[in-house]
């Protein structure tokens, strides 16, 4: 079965502090690396997240495997261009990471004012919504979604890891908010063999056109993201496995423009 990774990283390596200075060395090649370990894991399209702003001026071309996010810092004045930079390059989307960027409830505002930038772009969102460490209740992602989401935000938002622990709470902010989206990544692995995995079987098949197969490679290894999901698609019926592998996402980016 083909698979779409809606979210991945871009070094092979699980080293955070490189993903972030990576315009420090050849972006593109980093791509270009990428891109050929997708075609040889067998993943036609991949979500990639970008999180260093400065390699917007250095990218040339991005491999038509790779759909771009870019984490942008909207502590800055001028965080609202960025985003336009970012889409005139051909980058898709806008991560927000909640514990990386130490979001606290006093930067939603500006938070809301990147989002609608990104609204204005056509282009989408992705908040990191997992949970916990000693910081949980001080970075609060699940509340940050609220927020956008009340202050009126339509396009579309995948919280990402689906909410964790929270996925209760994501499927609450699913029911009445069809721009929602999640994707699996972490969660498979981390909660693998607890409640939080039945449940999010739960929220696969209320909302199964909205949830995406995703990896978070490297700091989750392919082989064992793809392991864990398929004990996720044990408790789906049958037809949903493609959906969630492929399916869900494919529909997804063809709207943003990118073959698939």
């Amino acid at each position: 079965m083909a698979i779409i990774d809606m979210h991945t990283h871009i070094l092979a390596q699980p080293k955070m502090e490189q993903e972030l200075k990576i315009a420090d060395g050849n972006v593109n090649a980093h791509l270009q690396e990428l891109d050929k370990r997708l075609a040889a894991q067998g993943i036609e399209h991949a979500h990639v997240i970008l999180l260093d702003e400065r390699a917007v001026d250095k990218l040339i071309n991005i491999p038509p495997r790779l759909v771009l996010s870019l984490m942008v810092d909207f502590r800055k004045s001028t965080a609202h261009e960025m985003v336009k930079k970012a889409k005139a390059v051909g980058i898709k989307g806008i991560k927000i990471l909640t514990y990386e960027q130490e979001i606290t409830l006093n930067d939603h505002p500006a938070i809301l004012r990147v989002a609608q930038e990104v609204e204005r772009q056509g282009m989408f969102l992705t908040i990191c919504s997992t949970f916990g460490s000693r910081k949980m209740y001080a970075h609060d992602a699940i509340a940050l979604v609220s927020y956008l989401l009340q202050k009126g935000f339509s396009a579309p938002l995948i919280m990402a890891h689906a909410g964790g622990s929270r996925v209760r709470e994501a499927f609450l902010l699913m029911e009445d908010n069809t721009n929602t989206y999640v994707d699996t990544s972490f969660t498979t692995t981390f909660w693998k063999g607890s409640t939080v995995i039945d449940d999010l079987a739960f929220l696969i098949k209320r909302y199964p056109d909205r949830c995406f197969f995703g990896s978070d490679a490297p700091y989750v290894e392919w082989k064992q993201a793809r392991t864990d999901a398929e004990e996720l698609l044990k408790k789906l019926p049958a037809e949903l496995h493609q959906k969630l592998l492929y399916g869900n996402a494919k529909a997804f980016i063809q709207r943003l423009g990118v073959s698939a």
